[in-house]
């Protein structure tokens, strides 16, 4: 080394000496740059074949790949069409099942051999829902699953699944709210089985995995386009927010299912998965979040076509003047029902003890008012035998033309709505029942000319021609815990309830909407709502101007205040720019159901 750097340092300083040197000493130069080209050659080879290693385990590594995902394709192929093949044959046996199942529930059994009948059903039902979802998972895997395009009623069928999963929550000590967006349409094109089976999916998997609290579904809208919009369904628990593992777990559920890792996967993974790739095939995507207050949401948004609306006049019914008589165990039941009956004019009595209903019924002909209808209601505690024995009584002394009979019971057990029409029992009805069910199953009682078919009065029955009676508010109303205090209340009385929580939601739902009556704070961000009511007045009057119409059938629709304390100033206020009354905060149920009998009667 020392006499390499000797040579350089010559060269550098004495160029002339240093070619007299090369002459004398070149032998001993050449020696030393050769051993440099050496070193060098070795390195390129090494270099070379470290490269062509390289290029080389690339390019198997991809083959191997490729190999793997066509086989992992092949697989998937075949474990679909294993599964197509395998739930047809299990499909079989289970509807045989359920076949046998209700025939032997229409049979006479004893209180515990229908609890067992009941249960298997139950077991039964939900075997075959698992199978349907093996069977849909294998037909998107094999691109041969197809999507309705049916119109149908977006709000009714939210509100429809969050009073489905009430039952599910309350075992567990749980409230589902549901609130539904001003700007979001009634009728839409898709397919709404399968979102109604996401919808479920979803909100048991939120039920299931929350202790205490609440699972709301939230619905808003927003526009895509003049005949489309992007629809926003927020299904919120209030659990424990997950952790980033849990999350990460979730997120791989929402995911599709790895054939590798599919044992790991429960039916519940299974559900998650299939709603993602339900909402996917109707070009929507699935997300999910941390909720800063706690619990977690998963997003639903959807591009849906609207459809246009075609009012519909039909002449109102009254119940005005008939009398019932609520038989029930429980006290708060009858209270609530004797003051859901007076909101449509009905009077009567409630009481307790089943074994005097036929008494009570026959003092009632002999003082001159007799009864029109007897609704029984059946606790939780007891079973629809005690009230098909009271009918049979009954039935002994009046006949259906003298009175009209009701059944209102927590066990809808199968092959019990046949029973109660063999016994004469016009509507046999299974809780939780609406304040529009309850209300529509008397008119059908009442009027022959809601009578389609001599058939007993059901829930289901009742469900297609609901919704074009119900009456329909909106509640314009930033906070969210008073917005939903409000849907709740107005939810239990049977009514459609929109929600706005900014001043230019609410005027555009105002405008395009036909509400029943508006609930509107007097705070709304982003309008003066005094401002507007008055405007909105003056358009009314305008109208009805223009309509000939008389002062008695002038259209205005109630406007109700939303304000915080008893403040005159306020309530003149809102008195003299046309609102009808104020409700003020703090309320309770009772409240608003003053609210609700004098302006939605």
């Amino acid at each position: 080394m020392e006499y390499q750097q000797n040579i350089w340092s010559y060269v550098k300083n004495e160029p002339y000496n240093f070619t007299i040197l090369f002459l004398s000493k070149g032998e001993n130069i050449t020696e030393f740059l050769n051993a440099e080209y050496k070193k060098i050659g070795i390195v390129i080879s090494i270099s070379s074949l470290i490269l062509v290693f390289m290029v080389f385990s690339s390019a198997r590594n991809t083959e191997r790949k490729e190999s793997k995902a066509e086989s992992k394709k092949v697989i998937a192929q075949q474990r679909s069409n294993n599964f197509a093949s395998i739930s047809d044959e299990i499909r079989r046996p289970i509807n045989t099942l359920l076949g046998a199942l209700v025939t032997l529930s229409e049979t006479k059994l004893d209180f515990q051999q229908n609890l067992y009948a009941v249960t298997a059903k139950k077991s039964a039902d939900y075997l075959l829902a698992l199978v349907n979802e093996f069977q849909d998972y294998s037909k998107i895997t094999r691109n041969e699953f197809e999507l309705e395009k049916i119109e149908f009623d977006l709000r009714s069928t939210v509100h429809d699944i969050a009073e489905l999963m009430s039952a599910e929550a309350y075992k567990k000590g749980l409230e589902v709210s549901c609130l539904v967006g001003a700007d979001v349409p009634k009728r839409v094109l898709g397919d709404v089985t399968r979102l109604r089976q996401v919808l479920i999916n979803l909100v048991s998997y939120a039920v299931h995995n929350t202790d205490n609290g609440e699972v709301s579904l939230c619905i808003s809208a927003e526009d895509h386009s003049e005949r489309m919009k992007y629809i926003y369904i927020d299904i919120s628990d209030t659990g424990n927010i997950m952790d980033q593992e849990t999350m990460s777990q979730q997120q791989t559920m929402l995911a599709d299912i790895d054939i590798e890792n599919e044992g790991s996967y429960s039916s519940e993974g299974l559900g998650l998965a299939l709603s993602k790739q339900l909402v996917e095939l109707m070009a929507g995507e699935v997300t999910m979040r941390q909720n800063s207050l706690g619990g977690n949401t998963f997003r639903i948004c959807l591009p849906m076509p609207v459809v246009d609306v075609v009012a519909q006049n039909k002449e109102p019914k009254s119940l005005d003047g008939k009398r019932i008589l609520i038989v029930g165990e429980i006290e708060n039941n009858r209270n609530a029902l004797s003051q859901e009956f007076a909101h449509w004019g009905m009077s009567g009595a409630a009481m307790e003890e089943f074994d005097r209903v036929v008494n009570v019924l026959r003092d009632a002909v002999i003082s001159n008012k007799p009864f029109d209808v007897c609704l029984i209601d059946v606790s939780l505690s007891s079973s629809s035998d005690k009230a098909f024995e009271v009918v049979s009584q009954i039935r002994l002394e009046f006949d259906i033309d003298e009175l009209a009979l009701i059944t209102l019971t927590a066990q809808g057990v199968p092959g019990d709505a046949n029973r109660a029409q063999k016994l004469g029992i016009q509507a046999y009805l299974t809780k939780p029942v609406s304040r529009d069910s309850m209300h529509a199953a008397m008119l059908k009682i009442f009027n022959a000319s809601l009578e389609g078919t001599p058939e007993i009065v059901t829930k289901h029955s009742l469900k297609e021609g609901l919704t074009q009676n119900v009456h329909r508010v909106l509640v314009a109303e930033q906070d969210v815990l008073f917005n939903k205090k409000l849907v709740k209340y107005f939810s239990r009385a049977g009514l459609l309830v929109d929600v706005a929580n900014e001043g230019l939601k609410a005027e555009i739902a105002i405008r395009n909407n036909v509400y029943d009556a508006v609930f509107v704070s007097t705070t709304l961000p982003g309008i003066n709502v005094f401002k507007f009511v008055k405007d909105f007045r003056k358009e009314e009057s305008t109208l009805n101007n223009s309509l000939n119409l008389s002062s008695q059938s002038n259209i205005q629709t109630p406007i109700i205040g939303l304000i915080n304390a008893s403040d005159g100033a306020e309530i003149e206020k809102c008195k003299k720019n046309g609102m009808d009354n104020v409700l003020m905060r703090p309320f309770d149920e009772s409240k608003v159901n003053a609210f609700i009998t004098q302006y939605l009667p």
